[in-house]
């Protein structure tokens, strides 16, 4: 009996709260933005200024570059009585800063619904340095022409997307995922994120390409490079149309990698354990010198073979081998 009127109490109170909640966002016009404690002020700057570096500095805030309309650098931000924004330019830098928040706010309980950004728009042929930083929430790049590039965020994602790439191109992330599509970099690409998914597609880079994460898969297509290493743990590694002037190494965990229409010069090495590697390889099976090693697993390769100068060296346990060529 006791147990019943505790139950029917826990009952009206999930329904009294039911009720307040509606009413409540009646009063709001059914718009979840108007529940928000947190108010803002929209802002902008601009500045035609020769800027050789632009240096971001947020948190808890998306932030998203797009081209310019112009030759001028234009940012809109949002601002309240707790956060604010310290802009300044000296010695061709463009830097851009939220400011920390006080211990105060930072405990202090409030709701935010609001779909706020901070937004840089950036001449197209720009070809400076880009340094961005924030964290709880995505990095968007796009149709920007730049020079060195540093995108680093936690728990948010990282989209590039139709950009070219004087330098190199740096993106970090945590416990999301890291997208590259359409992109041209003339140095070396780092990818590096955990448990998220990384995506390479129809990406070229003159020097070397560096993608790690953990708990995730790997993914490339449509991408040539001077070299690349691809790891992982407990995700799939998988290459599709790929082409390298040097050597591929891949190395995962509990997982397997896949590859298609691959193209290489030096060496192709994989480790992994607990996952099959299958895929297809340009060329003759006499352009390759083969060695492998597989546990409790069976493979298609002769070993010890001796052909052409590529390497291949394949490592794997508890799981198959099976590998074609194409000719």
């Amino acid at each position: 009996m006791k147990n019943r009127k505790l139950l029917t109490i826990a009952s009206l109170l999930v329904i009294i709260g039911i009720i307040i909640f509606f009413v409540g966002f009646a009063n709001a016009d059914f718009n979840i933005k108007n529940i928000s404690t947190i108010k803002y002020e929209e802002k902008s700057y601009s500045t035609n200024t020769n800027i050789e570096k632009i240096n971001i500095g947020d948190y808890d805030m998306s932030v998203d570059i797009t081209p310019s309309p112009d030759d001028k650098i234009h940012i809109k931000y949002y601002e309240n009585k707790k956060r604010k924004y310290i802009i300044s330019e000296k010695n061709g830098v463009l830097d851009i800063q939220k400011e920390k928040p006080s211990i105060i706010n930072i405990f202090s309980m409030s709701i935010d619904f609001n779909n706020t950004k901070l937004s840089v728009k950036i001449p197209k042929n720009y070809n400076g340095e880009l340094i961005v930083k924030t964290s709880n929430n995505s990095i968007s790049i796009s149709d920007i022409n730049l020079g060195d590039v540093s995108l680093t965020t936690s728990n948010g994602k990282i989209h590039s997307t139709n950009i070219s790439c004087s330098s190199s191109l740096e993106l970090k992330s945590s416990n999301a995922s890291i997208d590259v599509e359409n992109v041209k970099v003339s140095g070396d690409i780092i990818c590096d994120t955990s448990n998220g998914k990384t995506n390479l597609t129809n990406v070229s880079s003159l020097e070397d390409i560096r993608c790690e994460t953990s708990n995730g898969t790997i993914y490339v297509v449509d991408t040539k490079c001077n070299y690349i290493n691809a790891k992982s743990s407990n995700g799939t590694i998988s290459l599709d149309n790929f082409s390298t002037n040097s050597s591929i190494e891949i190395r995962t965990s509990n997982s397997k990698v896949l590859f298609n229409n691959i193209s290489f010069n030096d060496k192709f090495k994989i480790t992994t354990s607990n996952g099959k590697i299958k895929g297809n390889l340009n060329g003759k099976i006499d352009e390759y010198t083969i060695n492998y090693k597989t546990s409790n697993g069976d493979s298609n390769l002769p070993n010890d073979y001796v052909g052409g100068n590529k390497q291949i060296d394949f490592r794997t346990s508890n799981s198959d081998i099976d590998v074609d060529f194409t000719k």
